[in-house]
């Protein structure tokens, strides 16, 4: 069984700089979030974006694999993302002909969809 962690994305309000940042349930419970860092607190300016889900995998380089990374597999760039009850990759949001992503499929994490929206072609979140 693997730890469950989650990986918070922020931007800095007059910045726009992303800052992930990423925490297994333990810490999580072990102390107030706003002690762990302080793009938890409003008044250092950051804003929540979203909270990606550990997959509890990795990628082909040891990398850990979270809900909206973007991965490399047979030449291609997919979004990982949780579509029926498992995870999977996928070429667009509306997660058409996704493939399930599990132990045996052998990816390449390259970021994730925050700090490279571009990747996909879309526009900055």
């Amino acid at each position: 069984m693997s730890i469950i962690k989650i990986r918070y994305a922020f931007r800095h309000k007059e910045t726009g700089n992303i800052e992930l940042k990423t925490y297994s349930i333990g810490q999580l419970e072990g102390r107030p979030a706003r002690k762990l860092s302080p793009v938890f607190c409003e008044e250092f300016g950051y804003e929540l974006i979203n909270r990606d889900l550990y997959t509890g995998l990795k990628d082909k380089n040891g990398r850990e694999i979270y809900d909206h990374d973007l991965a490399v597999f047979l030449g291609r760039t997919y979004t990982v993302c949780y579509f029926n009850g498992y995870y999977a990759l996928t070429l667009n949001s509306s997660n058409i002909n996704c493939i399930p992503l599990n132990s045996g499929i052998q990816i390449e994490v390259i970021g994730d969809v925050y700090q490279k929206p571009k990747v996909l072609g879309g526009a900055k979140r």
